[in-house]
């Protein structure tokens, strides 16, 4: 992509000493700009893009768009003023889009689960062609278009991650991305507060059929019926997996500490997996995964081995063992549905004196938190852990639903301190909550703890 093809479409006159020039990334971090790239000066709280112009221009930027006037002063060579530096991001992404006419774009949005099927999908791809993918959480409306501004020529393979708190969100990154095939990992009660309930989730997520051509294919659960029906109206293929259900069928489920084996089965045969991640939900996003895989016209049984070396980044599904305490982290994040699945992996666990729950409050939620979280506090109960030590809010809501006095609440610095002191050797630890509890810090100086015992 040269800089006419974003000058013509913005409609700017002049710079004829950068029409030549090819575009090598969008960037809106002054950091990761260099030779060619396009710089999107964002104005946050915490700093302003627009006083790293010169910096840029140094490092070889080849274009800025800025929103501040008084910044085009001995710049207006290599700048362009817009009212929306973000809506010009997303616009150059679809520029981009548009040029890499031979990469197939897949889609991952869900519930729950959306960055391991990224995860799971982009490494089964990886088997038969160079793949690139959306790195840590860079799945909203910044995230998408910088990850399709940082693909190279030859990519043949994008997974884009796209995640949403709000209606509409997805209908936009999926114009950017515009996926040949597209997963839904799964439909939960998660950012209530912002689409008002569980229909809503599912009208949100249902937003990524917006833009897909006919003939392309969607993955979904096979419980989601309205969705699998919308797509179909769209003249989308819709391919389904399940428990025990749909076209990709998970069965023989065995789940370990660190890993997962199970039976497929999609109509044109079986195979037994080896997944090097935990939990029944783990296997399902892989069933996902394959699904995709499958419908692109790739040999799934070609992915066998690559499923045993997958894992993800980031606190989630991390385990380890200090000094005969074993901690699975998965703090990066929580919601009702997420919680008792992980709940339930631990439940079936064996060879451990006593399970403790490190959990916390799920953000979010809306109107229903109160709900939702007595209902966690039911889940918590039904798995009789020894112990469960909570952070954040809500807690007499959980404490109501869980019923038992073998329950405390956590506040302030001490909070590390009063799990290191209960946990021995032999204890299991189940650390998770929404990121915006904190927990992620808890866990790192609980680790420094345990370390020191």
């Amino acid at each position: 992509m040269k800089v006419s093809q974003i000058l013509d479409a913005f409609g700017v006159n002049g710079l004829e000493n950068l029409r030549e020039v090819h575009v090598t990334g969008l960037e809106t971090d002054s950091r990761r700009a260099g030779q060619g790239t396009v710089f999107f000066a964002l104005s946050g709280q915490r700093s302003d893009g627009h006083h790293f112009l010169d910096e840029v221009r140094q490092k070889g930027a080849a274009l800025c768009f800025i929103s501040d006037n008084t910044f085009m002063e001995k710049r207006n060579d290599f700048c362009v003023l817009v009212d929306d530096v973000i809506g010009a991001l997303g616009t150059c992404a679809k520029l981009k889009r548009a040029e890499m006419t031979e990469t197939i774009f897949a889609g991952v949005t869900g519930s729950c689960g959306k960055t391991s099927t990224k995860e799971i999908l982009a490494a089964f791809l990886s088997v038969f062609r160079k793949t690139q993918k959306t790195e840590g959480n860079f799945n909203n409306h910044l995230g998408v278009p910088l990850t399709l501004g940082r693909l190279e020529p030859d990519t043949q393979h994008a997974v884009i991650e796209m995640g949403m708190n709000h209606p509409g969100e997805i209908d936009y990154l999926s114009s950017i991305s515009r996926p040949q095939v597209a997963i839904i990992s799964s439909i939960a009660p998660v950012h209530l507060e912002g689409v008002g309930d569980i229909q809503g989730v599912r009208s949100a997520k249902a937003e990524i059929i917006n833009h897909m051509a006919s003939g392309s294919i969607l993955v979904c659960p096979e419980s989601e019926s309205w969705i699998i029906e919308k797509a179909k109206n769209s003249g989308i293929c819709v391919v389904t997996f399940g428990l025990g259900k749909g076209d990709f069928a998970v069965s023989e489920v065995w789940v370990g500490l660190a890993s997962t084996r199970f039976t497929l089965k999609w109509p044109e045969g079986e195979m037994y997996i080896k997944l090097s991640l935990a939990g029944t939900h783990q296997a399902l996003n892989t069933a996902a995964a394959l699904a995709a895989v499958h419908s692109l016209g790739l040999d799934i049984k070609s992915c066998k081995s690559a499923s045993e070396r997958i894992s993800l980044p980031g606190e989630r599904n991390s385990v380890s063992e200090i000094n005969g305490i074993t901690i699975f982290n998965d703090s990066y994040n929580s919601s009702p549905s997420s919680l008792k699945s992980v709940m339930e992996m631990i439940n079936g666990l064996e060879g451990f004196n006593r399970k403790i729950l490190l959990i916390g409050e799920m953000l979010e939620l809306g109107e229903q938190s109160g709900y939702l979280h007595r209902q966690a506090g039911k889940d918590a109960a039904a798995i009789r852990p020894h112990f469960v030590f909570w952070v954040g809010g809500f807690f007499e809501e959980f404490k109501t639903g869980y019923g038992d006095e073998r329950l405390m609440h956590l506040r302030g610095e001490n909070a590390a301190k009063t799990v290191s002191d209960y946990l021995k050797s032999g204890d299991l630890l189940l650390i998770k909550a929404s990121h915006g509890t904190g927990l992620s810090e808890v866990h790192e100086k609980l680790v420094r703890l345990i370390k020191a015992k």
